[in-house]
């Protein structure tokens, strides 16, 4: 098929991923403003994908128990034929012409990559304007496999944990994925750390902010960082990661307004930043060993 008989396909618009895909999506969410779209596909049959152009770059993640004999082209230049599946991914930049066939059922994680966002991250992380990324059909590659299925498991549990974490997560695997898989120059993250004048701004506004749901965008435009180095920067610094420092300090909270009898646990969750009574159990025995209730329950005792 010649380039100009490709289907260009916009994964925003309804019904163009019909005209690739024969099964319809399980999951459909957009994380970080839309810079990621995620669409989960479950027993894909045996089936070959025409010709297409996305106006998005994508990554295909394949279930860790899908296999199949796959057989890929990208433009004219590249053609891998062979077994393939069990977690692997494939990365096919936007405005590429690509073409597949498999010969077996799979479970397919589509992320869909806005060209703009991919370039704000890009801009974090390399000297120069020109981002390519490296067309292949398996990126062997564990740690962006494991961001992706963490961004699929927080689109199946309807973003529960926040516009902080998924915001984090969004940025890691386009930073994974620039790292790793593109045509760039890498500048390494400054490990400087933050002043002490800066980082206690940033501590007082998440404090101040904790039954809000914090936006990474947010707190990195608070110290003038961008999001990537925030999150490196405040790592390196701290000891532990910006999502699971509020994540402690919500639980901190919720730890003092148990105290307060007259308030119930739901309340509680709703006003430390959690999603629900059962997010709030979830973290808080994570981290201090007993739920909520077991907490108010021998807070009351020893008193």
């Amino acid at each position: 098929m010649s380039n100009n008989q490709s289907l260009i396909i916009d994964p925003t618009k309804l019904g163009d991923m019909e005209q690739v895909l024969p099964t319809p999506t399980l999951v459909s969410s957009h994380t970080n403003h839309q810079g990621i779209l995620l669409m989960q596909y479950d027993q894909i049959p045996a089936h070959e994908v025409p010709e297409y152009s996305p106006l998005h770059h994508v990554v295909a993640l394949w279930g860790m128990r899908s296999q199949a004999k796959l057989e890929t082209k990208f433009d004219d230049n590249y053609r891998w034929q062979g077994m393939f599946g069990q977690g692997a991914a494939g990365v096919i930049p936007a405005g590429m012409r690509h073409w597949a066939v498999w010969d077996r059922p799979i479970t397919l994680t589509v992320m869909f990559l806005h060209p703009i966002f991919v370039q704000q991250v890009a801009s974090d992380l390399t000297i120069g304007d020109r981002i390519e990324l490296i067309p292949k059909h398996d990126t062997n590659d564990p740690s962006l496999t494991k961001l992706g299925l963490l961004l699929k498991a927080d689109a199946e549990e309807g973003h529960l944990s926040g516009l902080l974490y998924r915001e984090s997560l969004a940025t890691a695997f386009v930073a994974r994925l620039l790292n790793h898989h593109a045509v760039c120059l890498i500048k390494s993250p400054s490990t400087s750390g933050l002043s002490s004048q800066r980082l206690q701004i940033l501590l007082d506004y998440i404090h101040e902010s904790l039954g809000q749901d914090i936006s990474l965008a947010d707190l990195a435009k608070l110290v003038d960082l961008s999001k990537y180095h925030l999150c490196h920067i405040f790592k390196h610094q701290m000891g532990i990661s910006l999502h699971q420092y509020v994540i402690q300090q919500r639980v901190e909270r919720a730890k003092q307004l148990l105290k307060n009898r007259g308030m119930t646990i739901t309340s509680i969750a709703q006003a430390c930043g959690f999603s629900s009574h059962s997010h709030l159990t979830r973290h808080f025995k994570r981290i201090v060993g007993v739920t909520p209730q077991i907490a108010r329950s021998q807070d009351h005792t020893n008193k």
